[in-house]
Parts: structure tokens; sequence; C-alpha cells
């Protein structure tokens, strides 16, 4: 937008500021703190206490009006703050283009670099993958052990299990095709007072009130681009 046409829109928002209907604040002593907000061109404070008062009496005499009041000065001012900082912007880009005598190709443009995942993230380990494998189970009403012994043999890891937990009877039933492994750990672990950790060979289960297992930890390295 040209710079003569951004000034006469703030002369115009200013004019229309100043231009609103006449409003005399209500004079009622719920509405003070509002009213003394709007009159020192606080705006956006008079709207929430006006919000306040109509959590208790939405109809406060005055309140409406001076609430409505409240916003359409608030719009205008922002309005006029809004075409202020355009002009700015313009003027800022006058100095930049006086400074260097020239305005490059790229001023102003945005880009957007787009990474393959494989360039940022190293390989998964072999733990994770096997999580991430889809399995098909089909249990019905199988207390803990033998289903913590199915989903091991079913998705080839090894999976230990707390003995003070092994006697849990409470059965589950699962039917599952083609659904990643930590999604069925995790459904397990919802319907069940279990926990899953997975280490870099085998999976723990233990009861939820149980600290985790001392797990070693894993170094992974990213490569940040530049």
């Amino acid at each position: 937008m040209k710079k003569w046409m951004v000034l006469v829109l703030i002369l115009m928002l200013s004019a229309g500021c100043a231009g609103l209907p006449a409003f005399r604040t209500p004079t009622s002593p719920e509405l003070a703190d509002a009213a003394e907000h709007f009159k020192n061109g606080e705006y956006s404070e008079a709207i929430l206490e006006c919000n306040e008062l109509a959590r208790t009496d939405p109809f406060l005499p005055g309140l409406a009006e001076l609430r409505r009041h409240a916003v359409d000065n608030l719009l205008a001012q922002r309005a006029v703050a809004a075409a202020a900082r355009e002009v700015s912007s313009d003027r800022a880009a006058a100095v930049d283009v006086e400074e260097h005598k020239h305005i490059p190709e790229t001023y102003g443009l945005r880009r957007v670099i787009e990474v393959a995942e494989s360039e940022i993230l190293t390989e998964l380990s072999p733990m994770e993958k096997v999580l991430r494998l889809p399995v098909s189970l089909h249990f019905t009403n199988l207390p803990l052990s033998e289903l913590v012994m199915g989903i091991g043999m079913d998705a080839k890891v090894n999976m230990v299990m707390d003995p003070a937990i092994a006697t849990t009877d409470t059965p589950l039933t699962i039917h599952v095709d083609d659904v990643p492994l930590s999604e069925v750990l995790d459904y397990v672990s919802r319907n069940l007072p279990v926990s899953f950790y997975a280490g870099e060979n085998i999976i723990w289960v233990t009861s939820q009130t149980t600290a985790p297992p001392s797990v070693p930890m894993e170094t992974r390295m990213y490569r940040l681009q530049k």
C-alpha cells in the first residue's frame, strides 16, 4: 500500500475513533471500575470488568451499552495501530533501500526448506523397530502371565515379568490385526495394573506402582540443518 494511502487511512481511522457516538459512562457504583477504565482509554480492561459483572448480573443497567462502546473503541484503536505499523515498516524498507541502493530479489521472501527425515534422524534401534512392527493377536480371557507369553511369542521379543504380578488373575481379551506392538502394550497397561519398559533387547513387565527398572540409557545423535 502506498504511503500516502496509509496516512489517509490512519487519519480516517483516527477521525473515526474521535467521531464515535458520544457516550456518557454510567455512574452506578457497580460499574465504577469498568467506567474508569473506559475513560482512561483502557478498553480491554473495561471489557474484562464488564464480562465479570455479567457473570453475576447480566441485566445490570448500563452494562451492555458500556461493553459495546468499549468493544467499538478497542477495534478502532487496534485499526489505527495496525495502519501505523504498516507505515513504520514502509519507512524501514525505504531506509534499507537508501543504505544499500538496491533491493535484493529475495527481500521480504520466506522460504520453506524441506528436509527428509532420513537426513535428520539416526537409524531406529532394534527395539524401536520391534515396537513399530504390526502384530496380529487373538486372545480370549487370558490371565496376565499367559497373555505376556503369547505376545512375546507372536512378536518374537523377550519379555520378562515381575514375579510379584505373575499371579494377577484378571483375564483380558485381545483381538487385533496388523496393529503396532507399542499400541497393543499400551492397551494392556490401560486395562491391567501393569507397565511395560523397553530395554535394548528385553521388555520388562512390572506393576504400575513399581519404579521403572534401571534400563541403560541410549545416546542418539541428531544432525541439525544449518
